[in-house]
């Protein structure tokens, strides 16, 4: 029995999506060995300490990927809206308790765990948004709710400080209240108060005005001066697994730059297969939105796709030079626990909410309906 179950799982969730996100967690493992090394010896660590964990980390996130996929996400929205508002209360815990690293104050630690709330709060956002925007019999009530959470994640990030992760839960709720119908007036003020919001951190952040100033001005600061290195050295098939030089010289090669590593290594062609990888899982889930037959599971897959992409796109561009440097991780491949574990819970969620839109026999539909 348990044996035909799993053939009905197998049968009845998308693959495409699934193998490719085992392909980018296994080349993040790959990529993660080879740039870590140097960051361990320069912290006094051992060669393997970011090694190890990492792949632990997958692991973790591959038990995650598959336990959620086989569970009917939409039965367990009250679960889902519990987990949430724990983790909202880490958000608000780490501005009086967490630990300050590089200026920001976004990480907590538990039993020598290091923790970053916003990073696991987004699936969990985008769920609890994507139920109160379904209920159109309390439409305006869920409306105001969904504004209310946005605003108030939004200020929580910006007293870390941490600009960048605002953004992506403002554009994103902004996305999703836009695909639910909202007129167009009310998203342009969404937008509108996103583009204030960047220029209240450009006035108020003088280290984001730095950053913008030196993009603006084609300034590059030293860790894009070693991407753009790393990305000429790498040429069209790169030097090897391994044996890229300017990790060596990137303090953030194995989290916010190790698409750069990749591209010294593994060279410009691999590195367009990674962005069709993502471009892949994005596309396909896309096409399983519009055939959602509910709004809970066209916001829910749409809002997950949307920011998974987004965050993709925003680490990508900063390693390319065409957006201003931003501490964000590339989903599935940068070396951190948080980043890992969000990913995995989106892909996780994806799969269970896109299995209803795959065609199953009626056996298999009442197998997986607990």
């Amino acid at each position: 029995m348990i044996g035909f179950r799993v053939l009905v799982w197998w049968k009845s969730i998308d693959k495409t999506t699934l193998l490719t996100s085992i392909a980018l967690l296994a080349l993040g493992i790959m990529l993660v060995t080879s740039a870590s090394p140097t960051i361990t010896r320069k912290i006094g660590f051992t060669n393997t300490f970011f090694i190890y964990k990492h792949i632990a980390c997958v692991v973790v996130g591959i038990v995650v990927i598959f336990s959620l996929s086989a569970i009917n996400i939409a039965e367990l929205q009250k679960v889902i809206l519990v987990i949430f508002v724990l983790i909202l209360t880490l958000l608000v815990y780490v501005h009086f308790f967490g630990y300050e690293t590089k200026g920001a104050r976004r990480w907590v630690m538990f039993f020598g765990i290091s923790l970053q709330p916003s990073e696991l709060l987004k699936p969990f956002f985008i769920l609890v948004i994507s139920y109160f925007l379904s209920h159109k019999k309390r439409y305006v009530f869920g409306f105001c709710v969904a504004i209310f959470i946005t605003l108030i994640i939004s200020s929580l990030l910006l007293f870390q400080p941490d600009v960048g992760m605002t953004g992506v839960f403002m554009i994103t709720s902004g996305f999703m209240f836009f695909i639910n119908g909202m007129p167009v007036i009310l998203c342009m003020l969404i937008f509108v108060s996103i583009f204030c919001t960047g220029v209240g951190a450009y006035v108020f952040l003088p280290y984001i005005a730095d950053r913008i100033n030196r993009f603006l001005q084609s300034q590059h600061s030293y860790q894009i001066s070693k991407a753009i290195t790393s990305f000429r050295s790498g040429g069209l098939f790169g030097v090897g697994p391994g044996e890229g030089r300017i990790k060596e010289m990137l303090p953030d090669s194995h989290t916010d730059f190790i698409f750069a590593v990749a591209c010294e290594e593994l060279g410009a062609l691999s590195c367009a297969v990674i962005v069709f990888m993502f471009v892949l899982i994005i596309v396909r889930n896309f096409k399983y939105a519009v055939a959602a037959d509910n709004q809970f599971h066209t916001l829910a897959i749409s809002g997950l796709t949307f920011s998974l992409g987004l965050q993709a796109a925003i680490n990508i561009a900063v390693n390319l030079n065409m957006a201003p440097t931003k501490g964000m991780t590339l989903p599935f491949i940068s070396c951190g626990g948080s980043s890992i574990l969000a990913s995995s819970l989106s892909i996780g969620f994806l799969l269970s909410l896109t299995r209803s839109t795959i065609k199953t026999s009626r056996y298999s539909k009442q197998i997986f309906h607990f």
